[in-house]
């Protein structure tokens, strides 16, 4: 167990854009026909995923988490709706420390430390057309597996 976790807030915007996911996956699979690449990351970097994910999240360290996790879909819903893509843009600019699509879009999420960033981002001009929600979570303690 690891208590006394740090902070760490969650920023979610979607700007109403409806994002078609055969069309989106569809675009993933022809990207991959012509790389010649049928390997899927999915939603996770290589690596000791659970570990590190862990011990970011116990850190608070938003980058880390947000650097831990992929998404495959990502690439080809930001080609295909480009709104989608100037949103996680505006998120980063507005100081989120990693920015990810959920899913095959539209909402896409962002971290930050502390719920005061996670307000400042969602105050951000850019960003004030786009529904938008925060979330706070002080992870109390956690678990890793054996040997870790």
């Amino acid at each position: 167990n690891l208590p006394d976790a740090r902070p760490l807030s969650l920023v979610l915007v979607n700007d109403g854009t409806h994002c078609s996911t055969p069309q989106v996956y569809r675009a993933l699979d022809e990207a991959r026909a012509v790389a010649g690449d049928i390997t899927e990351k999915g939603l996770t970097n290589q690596g000791d995923f659970c570990n590190n994910l862990c011990l970011s999240l116990h850190k608070g360290e938003a980058k880390a988490v947000a650097e831990a996790v992929f998404n495959d879909l990502e690439s080809p819903c930001f080609r295909l709706f480009p709104r989608v893509r100037q949103t996680a843009e505006a998120l980063k600019a507005a100081g989120c420390e990693g920015v990810l699509l959920c899913g095959s879009g539209a909402t896409v999420c962002g971290t930050t430390d502390s719920p005061e960033m996670g307000e400042r981002v969602l105050a951000h001009p850019a960003l004030q057309n786009c529904w938008r929600a925060s979330a706070y979570r002080k992870l109390v303690s956690l678990s890793l597996p054996a040997g870790s």
